[in-house]
């Protein structure tokens, strides 16, 4: 049985944020971030480097072991 979302998994930053896509190039999940600390306070929202660390946790959710019961 062959993946849905083929590994890898990647992390590609952008302008305001970041992006995951999988080995074909769909697009997963986006995170954006500011790098206004102000800004960011204010809205509640994400920094970047934030972003870029959550991002990054989430290209790795594959790897992590399954937990059967």
């Amino acid at each position: 049985m062959s993946r849905r979302f083929p590994l890898p998994w990647r992390v590609i930053e952008f302008p305001g944020g970041f992006v995951v896509d999988d080995a074909n190039g769909h697009r997963l999940a986006w995170f954006y971030g500011r790098l206004d600390l102000d800004k960011v306070r204010q809205a509640q929202a994400l920094t970047l480097d934030e972003a870029r660390q959550i991002a990054t946790i989430f290209a790795r959710l594959p790897e992590l072991p399954r937990w059967e019961e």
